[in-house]
């Protein structure tokens, strides 16, 4: 599919407000048209990219407790969890979701309340940016005993912030990142 058509194609479901992470999200993560997408291996394997960040809470799904092929989440969501896992997103998809991200700013203006959708799709950017820091710099994330070092993952956070979240950055206090990254590594520590 040419870069036109893909625009055409991302004009059309941008503009739904939820999308099947198996049925649409993957394959327009793909560059696929969801109607007329045909099995591969890369539509599997996005496919099961997705249940394994619904299942370790890297991305909120509307309907957790259904099937995994009846899962959905808003676009943007989708979006933010594709920047922080590294997927490749098609150029069309990325320049009309950061055109949206960027002149939708009523909602982002408004406090995010804890437990809304918005906490957790900004939670899930936050640890998913993280764990793609720790993956691309491990010598610089760690202290001399072997320990995570949140003060210089945050701060490589900042750095690389285009990359990881799209042209608006790292919109989060150091704070709040600290807070969340510690909380989920004592997590992970007293699971073992």
């Amino acid at each position: 599919m040419d870069e036109l058509a893909q625009q055409k194609l991302y004009e059309k479901w941008l503009k739904k407000d939820l999308w099947r992470l198996h049925g649409e999200a993957a394959p327009l993560l793909l560059g696929m048209d969801p109607e007329s997408a045909e099995c591969s291996a890369a539509l599997d394997d996005l496919r099961q990219q997705l249940e394994n960040a619904v299942q370790g809470g890297g991305l909120a799904v509307e309907t957790a407790d259904a099937a995994p092929e009846a899962w959905s989440a808003g676009p943007a969501a989708v979006y933010r969890w594709a920047l922080a896992a590294g997927v490749a997103v098609p150029e069309p998809m990325r320049a009309l979701m950061e055109f949206i991200l960027q002149t939708v700013t009523a909602q982002d203006s408004m406090p995010v309340e804890e437990g809304t959708d918005a906490f957790h799709a900004g939670n899930e950017a936050i640890l998913g940016a993280a764990l793609s820091v720790l993956a691309a710099f491990p010598a610089e994330c760690f202290h001399d005993n072997g320990g995570i070092d949140l003060r210089k993952v945050i701060i490589l956070m900042h750095e690389h912030a285009p990359e990881l979240f799209g042209t608006k950055g790292l919109e989060y206090s150091y704070e709040r990142v600290f807070d969340l990254l510690e909380g989920r590594i004592k997590k992970l520590v007293n699971s073992e």
